[in-house]
Order: C-alpha cells, then sequence, then structure tokens
C-alpha cells in the first residue's frame, strides 16, 4: 500500500518493509526440473498448476488471511473472511490457525490447495508431502462448504488431482479437461518436508515441456504455439535463468537424484 511522503511515511514504509521481509520467504518454492531424479516415476507425485496468484492462506479463528511475496490485493469480504495486507497479520498465541499453500484464481474466486502446513493447530510442516497431500485431501473434501461459492463462504478451496510420475498416469493427468488454465506442472518428491524457500525437492515444467525433457505426451492444445523441437524447452530455461539472474541448473542431492540429459526416458 502506499503512503505519502515525509517523516510519518516513510516510518510506515519501513514498518511495512520489515512484516513484508517476516513473511517474504514462507512458502516453499520450486526450481526447474532439469536433473531428472532416478526415482522420479516411484517416489515422485505431480500436480496440474492452475495460472493464478500463489498465496499463503492463513485461517485464524473468524478470519482468513492470503499473503504472497510482492503482492497485495487488499479485499473486505464480509464478517468472516478478509484478504488482508501481511503487514496486517497478527495471528495470537491463542488463536485457531490453519496455513495453506495456494494458488489464488480472482476471476474464479477459488483457492486451488498445493499443500499443507497446518490444519486446527496441527502442525504438520514436518510430515513427509504424501502425508500432507493425504490430509489437505480428506480435510478439504470432507467439508461441502469449501466447493461453493455463497454469501457465508465467498471463496472456494479445491484441491487438485495428482499422480506419481509414470508416464502413462502423467499422459492421462494431462489428458484431463481441467476447469482452469493450466500454468505448468508441480512436481514434489514424495518425501520431502515443507520448508520454506526454495527446494531441489520440487520441481517445475511448463506444458509443453513434458514432451521433450520427460517424454510424455500431451494433447496439442498445450503446446501453445511453441517449439517441439530438441533443445527448445533448455533454451526457454536458458534464457529464463539468465533474464532472472538464475543458475541454469541446479544438482539435486545425490540421494534422490543424479544428473542426466534432458531427453531421458521414464517408467511407463
Amino acid at each position: 500500500m502506499d503512503v505519502g511522503e515525509g517523516s510519518v511515511g516513510e516510518g510506515k514504509r519501513s514498518k511495512g518493509r520489515r512484516s513484508r521481509n517476516r513473511y517474504a520467504d514462507e512458502l516453499m518454492l520450486s526450481e526447474w526440473l532439469v536433473d531428472i531424479p532416478d526415482t522420479l516415476s516411484t517416489d515422485w507425485i505431480c500436480l496440474p498448476c492452475p495460472l493464478g496468484k500463489r498465496a499463503l492462506v492463513v485461517a485464524s479463528n473468524i478470519r482468513l488471511y492470503a499473503f504472497r511475496p510482492c503482492w497485495m490485493e487488499e479485499r473486505m469480504v464480509g464478517v468472516k473472511y478478509e484478504l488482508a495486507h501481511k503487514k496486517e497479520l497478527e495471528i495470537e498465541r491463542r488463536a485457531h490457525y490453519t496455513l495453506l499453500d495456494c494458488v489464488f484464481s480472482p476471476e474464479q474466486l477459488t483457492f486451488y490447495c498445493l499443500d499443507m502446513i497446518a490444519w486446527n493447530d496441527s502442525a504438520v510442516a514436518d510430515s513427509d508431502f504424501e502425508c500432507r497431500l493425504f490430509l489437505l485431501n480428506s480435510r478439504i473434501s470432507e467439508n461441502e462448504n469449501f466447493k461453493e461459492v455463497s454469501k457465508q463462504f465467498p471463496y472456494r478451496f479445491l484441491c487438485l488431482p495428482s499422480c506419481r510420475c509414470v508416464k502413462s498416469s502423467m499422459e492421462e493427468l494431462m489428458r484431463t479437461e481441467f476447469p482452469f488454465e493450466l500454468d505448468g506442472v508441480l512436481f514434489y518428491y514424495a518425501g520431502v518436508l515443507y520448508r520454506s524457500g526454495q527446494s531441489p525437492l520440487v520441481g517445475w515444467l511448463k506444458p509443453w515441456m513434458l514432451p521433450e525433457i520427460l517424454s510424455v505426451e500431451i494433447p496439442p492444445s498445450l503446446m501453445k504455439g511453441n517449439e517441439s523441437t530438441k533443445g527448445a524447452a533448455q533454451k526457454f530455461i536458458d534464457d529464463y535463468n539468465s533474464k532472472h539472474r538464475r543458475p541454469s541448473m541446479k544438482e539435486m542431492p545425490t540421494t534422490t537424484a543424479t544428473k542426466r540429459p534432458v531427453d531421458v526416458a521414464i517408467e511407463s
């Protein structure tokens, strides 16, 4: 939120900056999946990721807050829910809270749930991703109110389909008629714990990269005019990393991955 110039404004900006820094790295972020794990088909899980705003959702008592690094959208949405700036997020220790890692679609008034950090005061960040995903799907699906937009519940909370990273399963997933625009595909190591910041145990690819990098066939509609020639995906990744000043490749831990050519085949 912009403030006026002068000593008071500078103070507000400094306070807001400190608050933003406090939450800037709460989300667990992905890396490009260019170093293919040896155990991709057995130990990794993939999820389709909708186009939207990445957000850490915090539900505390009767209020709900959503925020993400370098993003602010402030809106009052009734008595029970509130989208607020990060600097307004102060959770009392006695409050009941839930933390969800989501992608927010403003057009659909929907939070698509990627991961769970805590639910009703129970922290699950130290549980593996496969366990967190099971708990997330269970908690969201058991409450019908999450599925519909109403006066009382102005936002939907929906889970995403997932599968093991087996070639045939991923191809079936990519043929799904999603109710959202597909932005990319996330790949989680099944045993990864939730830790803030970039993680080599969470991978990311654009849908059109799957044929080249994982030999996974996708519908022509997901190519969206991108080249299917060998090397196109790696060139895009290198250009992106150069533009954003990131290393072109980051090695996975030796316990879960080794360096392999990008056109490696996986179990079908």
